[in-house]
């Protein structure tokens, strides 16, 4: 079960969603987009990374993962799950409300430790719109490159692809740096 889910979530991972970075003003819905892409007045998007707790496994990973995407797609969050060998970079993007609520959610469950909130704000469009929670997984050079980058610049860096190859991350950079 658990190799099917695998497989199909990198065949749908092939195909990165077109990023729009975040604004800090909403916009109107555009055409083409997925109803779900763009909220008139009140898309919030929170970014955190936490590490599973011991004896976590890949397999359990996923199983959650696929929990996730179905409750996400009835309370409207969208986002992306990183994972690095036991560490998780998270993005979750939807109303306030939403996000805040799961987010809570998450700081309880003993499944996560060390969650910390790396950015959150209002945003113009989702990131990644079209999944309910796409996944990925990170090489460790990839992982700790990535959070160094979103503690310690403000700003964007002068080339943040240089140690970043895998696309989803890459459009996750994009959005915030």
């Amino acid at each position: 079960m658990h190799a099917s889910l695998l497989e199909r979530l990198d065949a749908d991972d092939l195909s990165v969603p077109q990023v729009s970075a975040h604004k800090e003003s909403p916009s109107q819905a555009q055409p083409g987009v997925h109803p779900t892409a763009v909220l008139p007045d009140d898309t919030y998007y929170l970014l955190y990374r936490s590490h599973a707790a011991r004896g976590t496994h890949l397999q359990q990973v996923l199983a959650l993962l696929e929990h996730a995407q179905v409750h996400n797609l009835q309370a409207g969050i969208t986002g992306l799950l990183c994972y690095c060998d036991g560490l998780f970079v998270q993005l979750l993007e939807g109303s306030t409300a939403a996000v805040q609520e799961l987010y809570a959610k998450i700081e309880c469950d003993p499944r996560h430790q060390g969650v910390t909130i790396l950015r959150t704000g209002l945003a113009a469009h989702r990131c990644f719109a079209q999944r309910s929670m796409a996944f990925t997984e990170a090489s460790p050079l990839e992982y700790y490159w990535l959070i160094h980058q979103f503690h310690t610049h403000p700003s964007p860096p002068a080339t943040p692809q240089q140690l970043i190859r895998n696309p989803w991350l890459l459009a996750l950079l994009t959005a915030f740096l």
